[in-house]
């Protein structure tokens, strides 16, 4: 590759962070769709992310470059804090003041610095959410040689689904992991919708098992819904016996005042 198309970022579009040797150690871009999504390829080469012998057995290509789509629009609230807060920033409604002395929202951190520029504010939590887990997966290029080659394949795939709203579409409902997630789903951290379409399916179950004896909570101490842990069944039957004992306890007085 050429000196100039190594180290140039493609018109268009942002680097949100990176190496300056992004083909050997990675990088990720970043671009808002026309639709008012970002779309977000990450490169990796996928021999310096891994050991040499997990590499080796692992069978992967050495280098690919994922797509991710980030809506900000629908992005869950409580995402979005913690993906700020996983890297030290948070949202301020007065991170600084015009001259009139009226507040400017924006994002500030640990050291005071502020970031109040619209664009640079979307873009930051962009590359916060990605690196917290978030985006929909929407598919990836891969290669074993020549990187900008595969950077630019995933770069024009990213583009295709900005232009192609049923390309788009079909994406975003795929499934992509065991429980049947869909690339949406995944990409705002939403697990129990998949886990509420098919409470039958035998991981599910045994999901669901584990929640209840964690007490309605998941191994990392998240709060699980009621209807998925089970909880809400036991605490109904729980309900049902209190009932059904005032009940009976009713009817031994009034047995007891007729006597």
């Amino acid at each position: 590759m050429s000196r100039k198309d190594r180290y140039q970022t493609p018109r268009g579009w942002t680097l949100l962070t990176g190496d300056v040797n992004w083909d050997e150690y990675g990088a990720t871009w970043a671009r808002k769709g026309p639709d008012g999504a970002w779309y977000v390829v990450t490169f990796a080469n996928m021999e310096e992310a891994l050991d040499e012998r997990e590499f080796k057995s692992s069978g992967l290509c050495r280098y690919e470059a994922a797509v991710k789509r980030v809506d900000l629009r629908t992005a869950p609230a409580e995402q979005v804090k913690g993906a700020l807060e996983s890297c030290g920033l948070s949202v301020d409604p007065a991170a600084d003041f015009n001259d009139e002395g009226e507040p400017i929202p924006g994002i500030v951190g640990n050291g005071g610095n502020a970031i109040t520029d619209p664009a640079q504010v979307e873009s930051c939590i962009v590359e916060c959410l990605v690196g917290f887990g978030g985006g929909a997966p929407l598919g990836d290029e891969t290669g074993n040689g020549w990187p900008l080659r595969v950077r630019k394949a995933g770069m024009r795939l990213a583009e295709s689904y900005m232009r192609d709203e049923h390309k788009r579409a079909a994406a975003l409902a795929r499934p992509v992991n065991r429980i049947g997630s869909t690339a949406e789903e995944y990409g705002h951290g939403d697990v129990w919708s998949a886990m509420r379409r098919d409470p039958s399916d035998p991981l599910i179950s045994v999901l669901r098992k584990c929640y209840r004896a964690c007490e309605g909570h998941t191994l990392g101490g998240v709060k699980v819904p009621d209807d998925i842990s089970g909880l809400d069944e036991r605490r109904a039957k729980a309900i049902a016996m209190a009932q059904a004992e005032v009940a009976a306890e009713i009817k031994r007085m009034q047995k007891d005042a007729r006597r």
